[in-house]
């Protein structure tokens, strides 16, 4: 019998090896553990432990995200304690073996209310794994713990929805099942703006195309250029309801790392800057004093350090205090929104959320439509003066859990504040702190421009809205995901060869390697494309014929696992 090369027989081996689960337990103040002194607890399921990365979201902190971990073995154990498709609250049940009385009392000694849990999968035994190499079997918060000498049970909330997944008993598809041009589809290939035929200039390279016929797309690959929203006056910027953002907020402190730990009511949020001063009955953490003003710093997963001015170093605080309750003073109103203020918008009138019936928010009659300018909340801009942004960037805040995010929204222009034109809709990826590009290369010119929220990723009223808009004439990636193909008179090397367009912008774009770098005077035809994406509907105007099932957990590991 031949024998298996080393290799194959390595890999043959690790694909039959299994599956390891990782713990992540994000507490709100360090403890000491068997493996140190720490505020994240990583555990595994493996006797040997196990070497893989921090997640890349929330709620990890920013700094770690990504980043490689040791996870230590625990012996663990998880149930579904109640599960219902219609709701956002299912529960889990994690039973871990203790190991000592005095372990037990101080575990005892947290507070692991709410405190986020992440729960993934990963392959064991596979060479060169990467950060994305994993299924999230789960997300949430700590409800409540039992604890004894021989067991700790943590019963926990999902915020990923329904624990028990099925595959779908249809060919259904997240994303559209048409293709660009095609019947569905109805857009037209052949109509000149989605096909060009042009002539490489000079300074092409392997990876750029250059060519002066390249004019759909007005943005330059250098920068967005001016930022039209932060421009603005801060009054420009009004809203539906907004701030302020400010009133008592219990809290406590951990003098080890000097953070101020922030035990938050959904319509209060901290960022860095904001000035904070400590009530009346409080004893505030030496050195700090009553009444007297500091500015939040390093702030990320409802905790901070505080400066003495905005900006400045973290002051060293060597006592817990008392009874802390802390006051934030600034008002965070629609014009926290621009990157010169860096606060973000926060809307605060429940009622621009719908109306509750039946524990379920509705949107009222005169809001109702796919196209309703009437829509709340919604945040305006007044430019002064007719401006033309084909091209927006919106972001969710970071630090607050994805359900808190915004999903959908639509965009309004207006030549007088009260006849309004539809633009265009977005969904806003589940990812805080993170600036996405919105197309709009037929965007109207209008004074008045107004985003309204549709919906977030989760039913229930939270009032955070945006952490950063911005605004910008010079649009963008026209030809996305669209065909480059070289013929007639061109290199031979690049007779026939295609590729797909990565980005586009005036006068240039960025493709897939080629063979050999064009040559002044090479001719090309490019055929616009499609990521077959709602949002890249929503840039083509095509949101109408979408073919896909949006709402559509997609067929991914996480499913079959489930099963």
């Amino acid at each position: 019998m031949k024998t298996l090369t080393s290799p194959v027989s390595t890999s043959a081996a690790a694909g039959q090896s299994g599956w390891v689960e990782l713990y992540e337990f994000y507490l709100s103040a360090s403890i000491v553990t068997p493996w140190g002194t720490t505020n994240i607890i990583r555990l595994c399921t493996t006797p040997d432990g196990f070497a893989f990365f921090a997640p890349n979201d929330a709620p990890e902190p920013g700094a770690t995200r990504g980043t490689a971990q040791t996870y230590q073995y625990w012996p663990l154990k998880r149930d579904v304690v109640k599960g219902d498709t219609k709701f956002q609250d299912d529960k889990l049940q994690i039973n871990a073996s203790n190991v000592t009385s005095q372990f037990a009392a101080l575990l005892a000694l947290v507070n692991w209310y709410d405190t986020p849990v992440v729960i993934r999968k990963v392959p064991l035994g596979q060479p060169g794994l990467t950060t994305n190499d994993c299924a999230v079997l789960f997300t949430g918060v700590v409800d409540s713990i039992s604890i004894t000498t021989a067991t700790l049970q943590f019963t926990c909330s999902s915020s990923l929805g329904a624990l028990n997944y099925l595959l779908p008993s249809e060919n259904m598809h997240a994303s559209c099942r048409f293709r660009f041009g095609d019947d569905n589809c109805t857009q037209i290939p052949w109509r000149p703006e989605n096909r060009l035929a042009g002539t490489c200039g000079s300074g092409s390279s392997l990876t750029n195309v250059k060519a002066a016929a390249l004019t759909q797309d007005t943005g330059s690959s250098s920068g967005y250029g001016a930022d039209l929203v932060n421009a603005l006056a801060d009054a420009a910027i009004t809203a539906s309801s907004e701030g302020p953002v400010s009133g008592g907020v219990p809290c406590t402190v951990n003098p080890a790392t000097d953070y101020v730990v922030f035990n938050h009511p959904t319509n209060y949020f901290m960022t860095t800057g904001l000035p904070l001063t400590f009530a009346a009955g409080t004893t505030p953490p030496a050195p700090l004093a009553l009444f007297t003003t500091y500015y939040i710093r390093d702030a990320t997963n409802l905790q901070c350090r505080l400066s003495l001015t905005p900006g400045g170093a973290a002051v060293n605080l060597t006592t817990a205090g008392s009874g802390l309750v802390a006051y934030l003073q600034t008002s965070v109103g629609a014009k926290g929104v621009k990157i010169s203020n860096g606060l973000g918008w926060q809307f605060t009138n429940a009622a621009d959320w719908g109306t509750q019936v039946q524990g379920y928010y509705q949107i009222p009659d005169a809001q109702a439509g796919l196209k309703n300018a009437a829509l709340k909340p919604y945040i305006q801009f007044d430019f002064g003066s007719a401006v033309t942004p084909k091209l927006w960037q919106v972001s969710s805040f970071d630090w607050v859990q994805a359900e808190q995010r915004v999903r959908l929204i639509e965009f309004f222009s207006s030549p007088d504040a009260s006849t309004w034109t539809f633009e265009s809709y977005f969904e806003v990826p589940k990812v805080g702190g993170q600036l996405f590009d919105v197309l709009i290369p037929k965007a109207s010119t209008a004074r008045y421009w107004r985003i309204c929220v549709r919906s977030r990723w989760a039913e229930t009223l939270y009032y955070l809205m945006f952490q950063q808009v911005s605004a910008y004439t010079g649009s963008r990636n026209w030809w996305l995901d669209g065909q480059l193909t070289f013929s007639g008179n061109v290199t031979a090397a690049l007779q026939g060869v295609s590729r797909q367009v990565l980005q586009s912008f005036s006068g240039e774009l960025f493709c897939a390697p080629l063979p050999v770098a064009p040559a002044s005077g090479d001719t090309f035809t490019l055929k616009r494309g499609c990521a077959r994406t709602f949002n890249a509907c929503c840039a083509r105007l095509n949101t109408e014929n979408y073919g896909g099932f949006n709402d559509l957990e997609l067929q991914n590991m996480v499913n079959v696992l489930a099963q």
